[in-house]
């Protein structure tokens, strides 16, 4: 996804909470140990650690979000979500002279992270209509790495050709975010919402840590039992 649909997710979502503040207040909000279920749309916004011209890990791109939480006492929530993503992809071109004909080596690297994420969410106020939420917890990130070589023209001796690397790494890692819960009714509420992620991948060689931030904008619903 290129950098400018995560502009217009977030204006979405800046839209949605200015409609949301038009509307009268005096909504209720929601009792302790109700049970709620969110999803929402999500764009997944990859920046790495390192000379931007060089990292093949940056990427945008369009995920979804699915979760459940329970309201504890009257301005506290917890919460567990899966928030997942597609993959995007980078290719590097590399010129080769070999028997005085030159070939181009095209190696794409692909990842895919998907995060299960445990928050805990402060609402400072709410009983308002629009309720602010800060929320902070810890993330179990899932990243995949997928490195392929291909060559141009034909006649490039295979065993030259480097083989395709795969690599899946876990890693646990610190979230935060803010929301604006919008309630539409008693049940139905429209959230925007952004959040960060501080993580850590480490190359596919395995040879060195790269830290990373993950940013995801969305705007979702959320329906309260």
């Amino acid at each position: 996804m290129r950098e400018g649909a995560a502009h217009r997710l977030l204006a979405a979502g800046a839209c949605v909470l200015a409609l949301g503040r038009a509307a009268p207040l005096g909504a209720q909000g929601a009792r302790p140990g109700a049970l709620y279920v969110t999803g929402a749309v999500l764009a997944d916004v990859k920046r790495f650690s390192g000379n931007p011209s060089e990292n093949v890990l940056d990427g945008d791109a369009v995920g979804g979000l699915v979760g459940v939480g329970t309201v504890v006492g009257s301005r506290w929530e917890l919460e567990l979500a899966l928030d997942l993503s597609r993959s995007t992809a980078v290719a590097v071109d590399r010129s080769v002279l070999l028997r005085q004909t030159r070939f181009t080596l095209e190696t794409t690297t692909r990842n895919r992270p998907t995060t299960v994420d445990a928050l805990v969410r402060f609402r400072p106020s709410p009983d308002r209509r629009v309720s602010a939420g800060f929320a902070a917890g810890l993330s179990i990130v899932r990243l995949r790495q997928d490195v392929e070589t291909q060559v141009s023209p034909a006649g490039y001796p295979a065993v030259l050709i480097p083989a395709p690397v795969s690599a899946i790494q876990y890693s646990a890692a610190p979230t935060i975010g803010a929301d604006a819960l919008i309630r539409m009714g008693r049940r139905l509420s429209i959230v925007p919402a952004l959040s960060a992620t501080i993580a850590t991948a480490r190359d596919i060689t395995g040879q060195r840590d790269i830290p990373a931030v993950l940013l995801r904008p969305r705007v979702g619903v959320r329906w309260t039992f």
